[in-house]
């Protein structure tokens, strides 16, 4: 089964805790190092750092239990200062409702503030609220018109950067926080992305033959002869 990313961390020391912390869990899991293999600005900038965790789909529920568990082991010990604690009722919800965005601490520190306050959210509200969400997640975009006339146009001039664009509309698909993988752009913007790569590919292959068949002839002699004629010489 295919490995999915599910954290990202700027440092290794809490990548590695974290796939440790999965490890004892019995999840089994992947670190890998995404961070850019150049720094332009020579400025060894940690923030440009980034490892991965992946772990398969079928594992993302479980994992997400245990960090839910830890969280709420922390969550006792944090005072009343923290930012949450300003937040409104509507406020705490949407942390939620859009968990994706936010880390697990925050999650149960806002689930916790809501208690206080009178409202009670139970784990099949949660769940709910996780189904509402990876459905509005899951809805594809339309990718940008000004974008796909731009990568016709370089296709047509037989760049290389049409063929990338139009494989990435026709090919590039989302991890969703429940670890499905879904195609990140509609249907109409796919078959667009389909016919850029398509486009760029034949316009590649024809300035290739073009660039041989000029060089053979060139190599025979050919436009010498021609230029020849041409001027009576």
């Amino acid at each position: 089964m295919e490995f999915l990313t599910y954290r990202k961390f700027n440092e290794y020391t809490a990548a590695k805790t974290f796939s440790l912390l999965l490890d004892d869990a019995g999840i089994e899991n992947q670190l890998e190092d995404s961070s850019p293999k150049f720094d332009p600005g020579f400025s060894n900038n940690e923030l440009l750092k980034e490892f991965r965790i992946k772990i398969t789909s079928d594992n993302f529920e479980k994992a997400d239990a245990i960090l839910l568990q830890q969280a709420n082991t922390i969550i006792d010990e944090i005072d009343e200062n923290h930012y949450l604690f300003q937040y409104s009722i509507d406020e705490l919800k949407e942390v939620l409702s859009k968990a994706d965005e936010w880390n697990e601490i925050d999650i149960a520190l806002a689930r916790k503030i809501l208690e206080k306050r009178g409202i009670v959210f139970s784990q099949s509200d949660l769940k709910e609220l996780q189904k509402k969400r990876i459905t509005e997640l899951s809805k594809p975009e339309h990718f940008s018109e000004t974008w796909i006339r731009f990568a016709y146009i370089v296709s047509i001039a037989g760049g290389l950067i049409g063929l990338v664009i139009g494989w990435h509309i026709n090919t590039h698909k989302k991890t969703l926080p429940n670890g499905e993988s879904v195609f990140a752009y509609d249907e109409n913007s796919r078959e667009k992305g389909n016919k850029i790569f398509k486009v760029g590919l034949i316009m590649l292959v024809l300035w290739i033959v073009i660039f041989v068949l000029r060089n053979i002839l060139f190599d025979q002699g050919y436009f010498e002869v021609e230029q020849r004629n041409i001027f009576g010489n």
